[in-house]
């Protein structure tokens, strides 16, 4: 029996493979075949170095405290008359406009002096100015002047958390695709299947046809037809060539999701 893509020895091994009752042992072989069926490793490779490259931004863009500068925003903060006592340009740039920082202070309605740090995307005050400043009158120590914030970078790059976040979901859908592959070698029922028919549909992948192949199961020819498409010329052809012989070919049906098929021998 020779397969579509592999090669003799890994041939016996598979077959042997698929002969023996579940829960089965893949070799290291088998595995590959079975991963090769999976999402490709390069997309959770890419999706480590890009969420890897997003969490940098966060580090560095996401607004730590906008929780923070969300409750300065209630009706109920108080406020104040502050000072600006010192300005100075920060190293971050936001529409390649630089951050500017400043130190202020301001008294509490019990005549509490407090002192604070606030930011702003470009410079709008000078030290010794006169601001109003509102703070929460149940904790004092969170405070800002008004048209300022609490965080370095603004809350316009709270978007940031997008790119780990697509890292981190390539990742985790590279390891369950090979996983669940893998599982279905393991834990799959086994049949042999007649080719009935390969249908040319009109759709086109990579600029080959997708074929419809109809499949009528050895043990129970009156059962319906199983149905699985394929698009690769050489899985048609290794079709094509067992429909005209007559020869009957593995199937291995998902433990998961009873209507998810798999030809193994087309690996």
């Amino acid at each position: 029996m020779s397969l579509a893509n592999s090669s003799p020895a890994h041939d016996e091994q598979l077959v042997a493979v698929l002969m023996t009752p579940p829960p089965r042992q893949l070799p290291r072989e088998v595995r590959g075949l079975a991963h090769s069926q999976a999402a490709p490793l390069s997309f959770g490779i890419f999706g480590a170095v890009f969420g890897g490259l997003g969490l940098m931004f966060v580090a560095i863009f996401f607004p730590r405290k906008f929780a923070q500068d969300w409750q300065l925003r209630q009706p109920d903060a108080v406020h104040a008359n502050g000072v600006i006592v010192a300005v100075a340009d920060t190293k971050l740039r936001l529409n390649q406009t630089n951050v500017a920082r400043y130190l202020f202070e301001f008294r509490t309605t019990a005549g509490t002096l407090r002192r604070g740090e606030c930011f702003t995307t470009g410079r709008r005050w000078r030290a010794g100015e006169l601001v109003q400043v509102l703070y929460r009158p149940e904790a004092p120590s969170i405070a800002c002047p008004s048209g300022a914030r609490l965080s370095l970078s603004s809350n316009a790059t709270m978007f940031v958390v997008i790119f780990p976040l697509v890292g981190a979901g390539m990742v985790i859908w590279v390891a369950i695709s090979r996983w669940r592959t893998a599982n279905i070698f393991r834990h799959g029922e086994v049949l042999q299947a007649f080719v009935t028919d390969i249908e040319h549909t009109q759709t086109m992948v990579d600029d080959y046809g997708l074929f419809k192949i109809t499949l009528q199961r050895v043990d129970a020819p009156r059962a319906p037809s199983i149905h699985v498409r394929h698009w690769k010329p050489k899985v048609v052809a290794f079709l094509q060539k067992r429909m005209d012989a007559k020869q009957p070919v593995f199937v291995l049906i998902d433990p998961r999701k009873t209507g998810n098929y798999f030809l193994p021998e087309t690996l």
